[in-house]
């Protein structure tokens, strides 16, 4: 596992970045039964910019689809350590509240919402290319 997060990171990320980032994996039994996920990814440090992630992968699926898996959360730590993937929870927190969001304007509860789903799509899809993509270079590199 340590280096597929490695060639993963690699593949993703410049080698400074890479260097600067510490990533914990951890295998869970029935997480996909249990959350319907086969794999998580959790900043541990700083929601902005962060540096340390733990990755949780469902110990109970297919060893194909576990590697997958972990390719798949790296494109995740990439997304979020570079700043991709903004935490949009708080803007909505603060539009439900009726304050104005991080960039100073007042914006509606739907609009966030709104921003959230589009986000969520953009990155699901980005994230499938780049897991195809490094699946397929894992198994030519070998």
């Amino acid at each position: 596992t340590e280096s597929l997060v490695h060639f993963c990171a690699y593949m993703l990320m410049s080698k400074r970045m890479t260097n600067s980032l510490e990533v914990t994996v951890r295998y869970t039994k029935d997480m996909y039964e249990k959350h319907n996920e086969c794999g998580t990814c959790m900043w541990e440090d700083d929601n902005t910019r962060p540096k340390e992630f733990t990755i949780e992968i469902d110990k109970s699926q297919p060893l194909r689809k576990a590697l997958e898996s972990v390719c798949h959360e790296m494109v995740h730590v990439k997304q979020f350590a570079t700043g991709q993937m903004k935490d949009l929870m708080k803007d909505l927190k603060l539009a439900k509240a009726g304050k104005p969001c991080s960039n100073g304007r007042m914006v509606k509860e739907d609009v966030i919402k709104g921003r959230i789903e589009r986000k969520k799509d953009e990155n699901a899809y980005s994230a499938i290319q780049a897991t195809l993509a490094i699946v397929s270079a894992r198994y030519r590199y070998i």
